[in-house]
């Protein structure tokens, strides 16, 4: 990937993921599942010729960001790169413990 790669991070609801698209092509996703107030990420893949160029973190940065602005759902890591994400980002660990303040409205917007 150059510099001028175009990156983004799309969610795609209908399939419970967000794809990690670069120059128009998806390489990438952070499936997870709902359970109640918890959004589950239970997977999450860049692919290996993108490894090692922090697509991955860039990836779980923008699913968590979505998650935080959108919805009062708690996250539960599944997938071991969203828990080392976690670990390297204390200051997002509150929404491993949040609780929503209407159970019946967990998604805003």
């Amino acid at each position: 990937m150059t510099e001028h790669s175009d990156v983004a991070v799309q969610h795609e609801p209908e399939s419970s993921r967000y794809v990690l698209v670069v120059n128009n092509v998806v390489r990438g996703e952070a499936a997870y599942t709902l359970t109640g107030s918890d959004i589950r990420a239970t997977h999450t893949l860049v692919d290996p010729a993108l490894r090692g160029r922090g697509l991955g973190d860039q990836l779980i940065t923008a699913m968590i960001a979505d998650i935080r602005e959108r919805t009062e759902f708690r996250v539960v890591p599944e997938c071991s790169f969203v828990v080392d994400w976690f670990a390297a980002h204390p200051d997002e660990r509150d929404l491993l413990t949040r609780h929503p303040t209407d159970s019946s409205s967990t998604e805003r917007g």
